[in-house]
């Protein structure tokens, strides 16, 4: 059985599968799958400045003994954002939460580990504009030069 110690992208992959639950046809629950986001949102912003490379373990004399493989970085992103990002074409409102996390992270993680969130962004971006085109500039609130780009 998994835990949380033992496995550090579990509550990820937990939030994550939230949020494709809610908007799984049968439950369509938008506002859950925005709140799952929230919480990823905290997540991934504690995460965005700290070391990750933390599976190496030395002896006293700085001999390698132990490894232990660790999610880095584009892991965690990935397992909290893509699939979500698939279930929530059909929802502008849970695209539009995605897009507003993604921005914010990549203000706030440092500019090595900005291009994985740029990436999921254009892709928000691009999935936004085709699938809503009538009204995803306006929900940028004031951004509309960033759905412009991203159509380009």
């Amino acid at each position: 059985e998994r835990t949380f110690d033992q496995d550090p992208e579990l509550p990820f992959r937990l939030l994550a599968d939230i949020a494709l639950r809610a908007l799984s046809p049968a439950v369509n629950d938008p506002a859950t799958a925005v709140e799952a986001l929230d919480r990823l949102e905290d997540l991934l912003t504690r995460l965005a400045g700290r070391e990750l490379d933390i599976g190496r373990f030395h002896d006293d004399a700085g001999r390698l003994r132990v490894t232990i493989p660790v999610p880095g970085w584009e892991q965690f992103v990935r397992t909290a954002v893509d699939d979500v990002v698939f279930a929530a074409a059909g929802s502008p409102m849970v695209l539009r939460r995605m897009r507003d996390l993604l921005r914010g992270l990549a203000e706030r993680a440092p500019e090595s580990r900005r291009g994985v969130v740029r990436d999921r962004l254009l892709w928000v971006e691009r999935t936004g504009a085709d699938r809503y085109p009538l009204v995803w500039t306006a929900l940028g609130g004031g951004d509309a030069g960033h759905g412009d780009a991203a159509r380009g």
